[in-house]
């Protein structure tokens, strides 16, 4: 079973501070910051070592 790392933020919790806390929003804007940084990769740019088309290049 995987771990949560916000185990009061499912649905149903009853967490106590519910509509006081402004927390409970803070892992969804984060995730949806880390979705937008990695949908400007492709999956070439997350597998590819930095500067290996320039090395290629070189090499001819």
């Amino acid at each position: 079973m995987p771990r949560r790392v916000f185990p009061g933020f499912r649905r149903g919790a009853g967490c106590r501070l519910s509509g006081a806390c402004r927390l409970q929003h803070v892992p969804g804007e984060a995730l949806g910051a880390f979705m937008t940084v990695l949908d400007g990769q492709t999956l070439a740019d997350l597998l590819a070592p930095p500067g290996l088309e320039a090395m290629a290049a070189r090499i001819g």
